[in-house]
């Protein structure tokens, strides 16, 4: 190849590139003072308790509501023993709304 054709070659890849660059390459950057993303604590112990709510109300008909939610809230503690205890009950209380 010559040395126009190399230059004009060149001359025509500059002015494609400034027609349409590429886009930037996307690179996650790490962020050291960032929180990392984190799961919901409350999800498994909710879909955990509104389970059981359901069991409760199919299990004891004839029973109190207070009687039925310390039944989930045993269970619940059984499942979960390294768990707040209000936590547990607040996932209750959500499973009945």
């Amino acid at each position: 190849m010559s040395i126009v054709k190399r230059l004009v070659v060149r001359w025509l890849r500059a002015w494609l590139f400034r027609l349409d660059p590429p886009p930037p390459p996307q690179v996650p950057r790490f962020d050291p003072f960032s929180d990392p993303p984190r799961r919901d604590p409350m999800a498994d112990r909710g879909t955990a308790a509104s389970r059981l709510v359901a069991w409760a109300d199919a299990r004891f008909p004839e029973t109190s509501g207070e009687h039925k939610r310390h039944q989930v809230y045993a269970v619940l503690i059984k499942q979960y023993p390294n768990d707040r205890k209000r936590d547990l009950g607040l996932a209750i209380e959500l499973a009945l709304q």
